[in-house]
């Protein structure tokens, strides 16, 4: 395996630090403000880690153990709230993969009120009559 530091080119690598983030600046929301510097440590690893040398980020998000448990905590009585846009944009799951993604967006979408309507193509508008 090659390592970049033993590269001729390492010499000329300039390391820059994460000073701001600027979609939180977009936003102008206060109450993100410890969310922000809690990224921005993570971003210049400043974050301690814990005692398996990984990095501690309970602080940052909410861990869960089952994808239950994570939409219980992250969209709590999301049945009730479903139309209330406010809520839902207050609220976010990321997941590192596709596949995560799919399966949380189905169980998602099985407590919202109504059909599920799946679009296969918006290329065409079908005419009517």
């Amino acid at each position: 395996m090659a390592c970049l530091k033993s590269s001729p080119l390492w010499g000329h690598v300039v390391t820059l630090k994460l000073e701001s983030n600027m979609r939180a600046h977009l936003h102008e929301d206060p109450l993100s403000e410890n969310f922000v510097k809690d990224i921005l440590l993570l971003g210049n690893d400043e974050v301690l880690e814990d005692g398996n040398e990984d990095v501690d980020i309970s602080n940052i998000c909410t861990i869960a153990s089952t994808i239950q448990s994570l939409q219980d905590q992250v969209f709590p009585g999301l049945e009730v709230h479903s139309g209330d846009l406010d809520w839902l944009c207050q609220r976010a799951i990321l997941a590192p993969k596709d596949v995560a993604v799919s399966t949380i967006n189905k169980r998602l979408l099985l407590c919202l009120p109504g059909d599920v309507t799946a679009y296969k193509s918006v290329d065409t508008i079908p005419k009517s009559g």
